[in-house]
């Protein structure tokens, strides 16, 4: 059997509520100037978060400028943001595009490698800043992956950034989080989730070790998709 290697954030907590308890945990690690990354249409999601924040003594700056799927430039005007603010973790909160932002800008931060340097698979060196990622949608798995994509602007084309070090140092997915999602989102999105199932399970080279997530997943989405985007 072939090994498998499973890259997965150090934390990761689920359930109704969660989100203000990366408050709690960010406070415990000693972060207290935040600069979160989230797109215009949620921006109002973030405030129970923020208010935590800001009662736990943190300095919070919202930057909600994630309005299309990111590029390069995309990610270069969120870092010269957050190099403005001067922040000592940052949280990606929405959907894949918000977190991949937040998660290749807390990366590159400290200014040593080019974003058009780290594109392919292994090329990050490190990941400057502390990140944390809340997902507002079930589809793109980005709060948990090592990899974000971005536009390339200067060649027209996708291009993906493989690392290890992109995988986020804490998860929170708090349900309540996608609730205010509309029908055809959460439908897109729900339909995003099962497709990464599918084309895990029915892989070439698929794991029996990751075949179990990938299974249940499928069972998951299957007997409850319809119910979420008609409620």
């Amino acid at each position: 059997m072939r090994t498998v290697t499973l890259l997965q954030p150090n934390k990761i907590v689920f359930g109704e509520g969660c989100a203000v308890q990366c408050a709690l945990d960010l406070g415990a690690v000693e972060k207290k100037r935040v600069f979160l990354v989230t797109s215009p249409p949620i921006v109002e999601l973030t405030a129970p978060l923020v208010e935590a924040l800001r009662a736990d003594g943190a300095t919070v700056s919202v930057y909600a400028e994630i309005a299309t799927e990111p590029a390069v430039a995309t990610v270069e005007a969120a870092m010269s943001a957050a190099r403005a603010f001067e922040p000592d973790a940052v949280i990606g909160l929405g959907g894949g595009s918000a977190i991949d932002v937040a998660t290749v800008g807390a990366a590159l931060y400290d200014g040593r490698q080019a974003i058009r340097d780290i594109f392919g698979i292994g090329q990050l060196e490190s990941r400057a800043l502390y990140m944390v990622s809340l997902p507002t949608t079930a589809g793109t798995g980005s709060e948990v992956t090592p990899i974000a994509i971005l536009l390339d602007e200067e060649e027209n084309l996708k291009k993906g950034i493989v690392s290890p070090h992109l995988v986020p140092d804490a998860a929170y997915v708090d349900p309540r989080l996608t609730v205010s999602l509309p029908p055809a989102v959460t439908a897109a999105t729900g339909l995003d989730a099962l497709t990464h199932c599918i084309e895990c399970y029915a892989s070439k080279v698929a794991h029996p070790a990751v075949d179990l997530y990938a299974l249940q997943g499928i069972r998951l989405i299957a007997a409850n998709l319809l119910r979420a985007v008609e409620h």
